[in-house]
């Protein structure tokens, strides 16, 4: 398979799992009693009548595709960062998160360890998260 065909493939695959999250359904809670018909957006900063925007999915799709990114993250339960620690936690805790959650530690954080009196080495595990995200630049 040639490159421009692999990277039209992941486009595609990209393009509909986005358009099931945003607009169908989630992953915890499978398809929605209520998708949404557009997307909202807007700067965090600066809120003015002319930079707000609402967009079909396709809208969305055509005018930002190459500002999406997908990347997998680890986390750890055990991590000295609270948020990172929590968000680990929390998704570990879920039934249907366990092919995402390993019972032993890979790598570990540049943030170091919480206290072992807090977490014992025994209840460190690593978390995979997928993210997806627009980046402006």
């Amino acid at each position: 398979m040639s490159r421009g065909r692999l990277k039209q493939l992941i486009s595609i695959l990209i393009k509909l799992l986005l358009k099931f999250l945003m607009m169908d359904g989630s992953i915890n809670l499978k398809e929605s009693d209520f998708p949404a018909s557009y997307i909202l957006t807007m700067p965090k900063l600066d809120l003015r009548s002319d930079n707000v925007h609402c967009y079909t999915f396709d809208e969305y799709f055509k005018c930002y595709k190459d500002k999406i990114f997908v990347s997998i993250r680890r986390q750890w339960v055990g991590q000295s960062s609270k948020s990172e620690h929590k968000r680990a936690l929390g998704l570990s805790k879920k039934v249907g998160n366990t092919p995402w959650v390993f019972n032993d530690v890979v790598g570990s954080p540049r943030t170091g360890w919480r206290n072992e009196s807090e977490v014992p080495k025994s209840d460190r595990k690593t978390v995979y998260i997928i993210f997806i995200e627009v980046k402006d630049k």
